[in-house]
């Protein structure tokens, strides 16, 4: 009833011509605050700790104008695998309206195509507060949070919103505190959804610490962008960046210190003090005429190979600079978004296991998987809270045309641990090669140019028989049984399954899980295995209609 009442007010006010532009504006904001505070049913925030995104940079376009492979962005989007975007909303439509722009379109569409949203508000946010002082900022802050306010409460109606964009890049400690004022608005306005912002991180004085310092976000997107031709021209693969600290002599930044991509993690996590790092990994081409910087399209193994050392290196998330409309207009859409896509579906399995490790001493040598400006590709060691650790694996030889072999060496047994040590796939649990005695625990894996791989290391210690449970007789189609296994191969608390069934045709089985669901009818039996191969099976289960 006070939706119909206010929409009919709208109308009459609306509908007297009597009425300027200012007061106008000043009524539109009032009313727009008014169905804010009367209609926002808050939807239930995304958890960012359990959140892994795989993102894609959407600025310039909007989510709901035409895609390139299927009628909208969001479809191009939702196609690759894509579950959060960073784009921007305008406030210069009302946040309800049917505007392509409008914050309930923006966010509805995301909705309908299982996105997540960093959202910019723009001009409000984007090109106006963002740009003030601090001193000016603190004094308009009031103003502010009014004017902001229908909008951000039009944007807590929807499950799609996972935070609010506060700058562009803010550099330097004037910048990053008109970043962190903007973040203390919208957290009053809305303590569910966090504010942050992207940031380069070409010198690390400039702008990597005054963000970390300054703005209290939950998430760190520093921007990795090392392949350019001008200043410094960068060949296939050389991910050394030029610019990360100014010399002790700060001649300028032809004298800049030069480090590699792997350098610049090693260097930012202590800094971070539990931020999670979700990088915008380039997948762009952008050209300035001179003397600007530019620069020049990675090929598919770069994103690749950037993608998995930003997996080795402890990154709880992944996102891409393709910048849709970038893409579209320099014709690097049809070979990057495809790599992406796969990259997306190579990860994804192992998200959970991402987001609960965190890159501690490096236990493996490696050797292989180098090129002309790296001896050999990159290993690094996870490890989560129980104590199990991973081993990630990348061929940084961007150059080859096929695959590689990489051996990998570890001690054996793990620090701590006991028994026969094993490698896991944990994609699917299968045992990529078993260690029987030496100090030395060597494996190798093949790998693409560029490609990554994540090992599980785990000790096979003596187990109870394998069992598998519910022994049952029937079930109906549209039924579901979750299977459970004890016992078997594996180290004591992290034990291992794999499932499958000898009829597939009756129902589907997660191999990981065991969970069985019945879809015709027929007879077959559950099966799981250890990490040896050891195997146990259900008694013949009859589906019924």
């Amino acid at each position: 009833m006070f939706s119909q009442n206010l929409l009919w007010v709208i109308n009459m006010h609306l509908s007297d011509r009597s009425y300027g532009g200012a007061t106008m504006m000043r009524l539109w904001m009032a009313i727009l605050l008014l169905t804010a505070v009367a209609t926002a049913g808050d939807a239930e925030p995304v958890n960012l700790k359990e959140f892994f995104p795989f993102g894609m940079w959407v600025h310039g376009t909007r989510l709901t104008g035409p895609g390139i492979d299927h009628p909208t962005v969001a479809d191009d989007l939702q196609a690759l695998g894509v579950n959060f975007v960073c784009t921007v909303a305008s406030t210069n439509v009302p946040p309800n309206s049917d505007d392509g722009f409008s914050v309930a379109s923006i966010l509805k569409s995301a909705q309908q195509h299982n996105l997540n949203v960093l959202l910019m508000l723009t001009p409000l946010v984007k090109a106006r507060l963002s740009r003030m002082s601090p001193d000016d900022l603190r004094s308009a802050a009031e103003e502010a949070k009014r004017e902001l306010a229908p909008f951000v409460a039009e944007g807590r109606k929807f499950s799609s919103l996972l935070g609010w964009h506060l700058a562009d890049e803010p550099k330097g400690e004037a910048k990053c505190t008109t970043a962190e004022i903007i973040r203390q608005i919208f957290a009053e306005l809305d303590p569910d959804h966090p504010g942050w912002t992207e940031g380069g991180w070409s010198v690390l004085a400039d702008t990597v610490v005054p963000q970390i310092r300054i703005i209290q976000q939950d998430v760190c997107q520093p921007e990795v962008y090392p392949l350019w031709d001008r200043p410094y021209h960068c060949g296939i693969g050389d991910f050394r960046f030029a610019g990360f600290k100014p010399p002790p002599d700060q001649q300028g930044q032809d004298d800049w210190i030069t480090l590699d991509l792997v350098d610049h993690y090693r260097e930012l996590r202590p800094l971070l003090q539990g931020r999670h790092i979700w990088p915008w990994i380039q997948s762009f081409r952008e050209h300035y005429k001179p003397p600007s910087w530019y620069w020049r399209s990675p090929t598919p193994e770069e994103v690749r190979c950037l993608t998995w050392i930003s997996v080795a290196e402890g990154c709880r998330g992944l996102c891409w600079f393709g910048s849709h409309h970038l893409m579209r207009h320099f014709g690097d859409y049809a070979k990057l978004s495809p790599e992406i896509q796969s990259l997306i579906t190579a990860v994804r399995p192992l998200t959970d296991i991402l987001l609960n490790t965190s890159v501690v001493e490096n236990l493996a040598q490696l050797r292989g998987g180098g090129s002309r400006y790296y001896r050999s590709g990159l290993v690094e060691t996870l490890r989560d809270p129980d104590g199990v650790h991973y081993i990630v694996v990348v061929n940084r030889n961007c150059e080859s045309n096929g695959h590689e072999t990489l051996t990998v060496q570890v001690p054996a047994p793990l620090p701590g641990g006991s028994g026969t040590l094993l490698a896991v796939d944990p994609a699917d649990n299968s045992v990529i090669a078993t260690h029987w005695g030496t100090p030395l625990f060597a494996f190798s894996v093949r790998l693409r140019p560029g490609e990554g791989k994540l090992i599980r290391l785990i000790h096979a210690t003596a187990a109870p028989p394998l069992d598998v449970q519910p022994q049952v007789k029937s079930i109906k189609v549209g039924e579901s049984i979750d299977f459970t296994a004890t016992g078997g191969v594996g180290e004591a608390g992290h034990k291992y399954y794999r499932w499958s069934t000898n009829n597939p045709q009756v129902g589907s089985l997660d191999p990981l899980s065991g969970h069985f669901m019945a879809t015709a009818a027929g007879r077959c039996q559950v099966r799981v295995r250890d990490m040896i191969g050891t195997l146990a099976t259900t008694r013949d289960i009859k589906v019924v209609e």
